[in-house]
């Protein structure tokens, strides 16, 4: 598989440019070289083969194969966490990424302990972009704005209903499967290691959304969503095969 770079002006009319961090990542640390071909995505699901044509300190130019356009992954996993400290949560971000979630929310729940500033969240989000490079993804996972619990159940609830992990709840595998339409999403909201409290529980079952537990085990945040974002990526992927012959 070639290497591959995120051109956010893909669909744009040519030249066709690398700049900043993608073009000291291909011309400095993968020292590739005018001839070598490379994939491009721009992350709204478009991918091209792409021959560098000129390197500078600065820039690499381009010239674009055939832009081929991947429809947006169906049955879309919308991922709520309150937020784990330092690395924790880079790797939880990476990872919801690289297996496909839609969107991550990060929430300010009352026993949650970290609110990142805006900077950091530019920061994960670029973290994003390197987990799509690496897993051949071609459609950014959407990161939303630090939001409340009370914004975050009016908002984003209100219209999709979903599942609310807490030790109280049915065993999810009981519960869990896609919706009838492929293009609705489906909601898991994660707590802070404190657990949730009386008051979240209630105004989110007051929302419409469901208590599910996830076993037994005492999870970390970031545990918690890997477990789901993966389990509903292998649920997705069975509802989506086609029927064999």
């Amino acid at each position: 598989m070639p290497h591959r770079f995120y051109l956010p002006q893909l669909a744009a009319a040519p030249p066709h440019r690398l700049e900043a961090a993608e073009a000291h990542h291909l011309a400095h640390v993968l020292r590739l070289d005018v001839g070598d071909t490379i994939e491009v995505f721009d992350g709204q699901g478009r991918a091209a083969p792409a021959v560098v044509e000129a390197c500078s300190k600065r820039e690499v130019c381009l010239r674009l194969g055939a832009v081929r356009c991947d429809p947006p992954p169906p049955f879309p996993l919308v991922v709520a966490t309150a937020i784990p400290k330092g690395a924790r949560c880079d790797w939880l971000v990476e990872k919801l990424a690289e297996l496909g979630a839609a969107r991550w929310v990060p929430l300010n729940t009352t026993r949650g302990v970290v609110q990142p500033r805006e900077h950091k969240l530019d920061r994960l989000r670029q973290l994003v972009v390197s987990a799509c490079k690496q897993s051949g993804r071609n459609w950014l996972m959407d990161i939303a704005p630090l939001t409340d619990w009370d914004q975050f159940l009016h908002r984003e609830v209100a219209s999709v209903g979903g599942f609310l992990v807490d030790p109280s709840g049915q065993p999810w595998t009981e519960v869990i499967q896609p919706p009838p339409q492929s293009d609705a999403a489906t909601l898991f909201a994660i707590g802070p290691e404190g657990g949730w409290t009386r008051e979240e529980i209630k105004a989110a079952v007051g929302r419409g959304m469901h208590t599910v537990t996830l076993g037994a085990r005492i999870l970390r945040v970031e545990t918690a969503a890997l477990a789901v974002a993966a389990t509903w990526s292998t649920t997705v992927a069975a509802v989506s095969r086609p029927p064999s012959a």
